[in-house]
């Protein structure tokens, strides 16, 4: 299932830990690496804008939001984090020979929700605990995301909301992680907030800011707000 692949692939990248509030600096232009990042979030957030026609597809486009976010603090730590860690094209194939299994015993699907409970891939071994829910203009998140791989333990949860409306989004989503084994010791905690107004499917104002900060090797210390002042037009401010 897609919204698995969202799920353990933005798992590999994010492993570290806490928040104060940010102390951002003057608006800047964003780096080419932020203006491509802020180009696809801003994608996902114009689909969870039509959560009352795609249902699940929102859910989904709201995971991939929450992990995928992270790419905007771009401090070159992200994908060096957890070394023995497996990369997302090994992830894949795992996630696709959970979802042929049979499934009965650990997933719920309603027309409104999916429930994991403690659903395995037996090859990966990565397990997922929880359940998405949606209804017209919102989503609810609660997914806890457990695993090993080259002597790495890892463990991870994604919570939080979106509400959204064909010209409006509020979201509020929080990753928390860790890993540890063979010497490596990490924990980040990795928060989203989203206020933004549509115009025609386009984000046309509002912010999205992020906020990382963790402990341990690879970790970050880091924010940005993303302001958007027009269709596809937006300035950024780091901290």
């Amino acid at each position: 299932m897609k919204i698995l692949c969202h799920v353990m692939a933005g798992l590999i990248l994010i492993a570290c830990g806490g928040s104060d509030g940010p102390n951002f600096g003057p608006e800047t232009d964003p780096t080419p690496a932020q203006q491509a990042a802020i180009s696809s979030t801003a994608q996902d957030l114009a689909l969870m804008a039509m959560a009352d026609a795609q249902g699940q597809a929102a859910g989904g486009a709201a995971i991939g939001f929450a992990f995928g976010a992270q790419a905007l603090i771009a401090n070159g730590t992200a994908a060096s984090l957890s070394p023995g860690l497996p990369g997302a094209a090994q992830i894949a194939p795992a996630i696709a020979a959970l979802r042929q299994a049979q499934l009965v015993d650990c997933e719920v699907i309603t027309s409104n929700s999916i429930v994991w409970n403690h659903c395995t891939d037996p090859d990966g071994g990565f397990t997922i605990d929880g359940m998405m829910s949606w209804s017209p203009g919102h989503v609810d998140i609660d997914l806890q995301l457990a695993g090993s791989a080259q002597g790495l333990q890892f463990a991870s949860s994604l919570k939080g909301s979106v509400t959204a409306t064909s010209s409006s989004i509020k979201a509020d989503m929080t990753i928390s992680a860790t890993v540890t084994g063979n010497g490596n010791n990490a924990s980040e905690t990795l928060r989203t907030q989203v206020d933004v107004e549509l115009t025609s499917g386009c984000i046309s104002s509002g912010t999205l800011t992020i906020t990382a900060t963790g402990s341990g090797t690879g970790s970050r210390n880091a924010a940005l707000q993303v302001i958007w002042t027009g269709c596809n037009a937006f300035r950024v401010r780091n901290a």
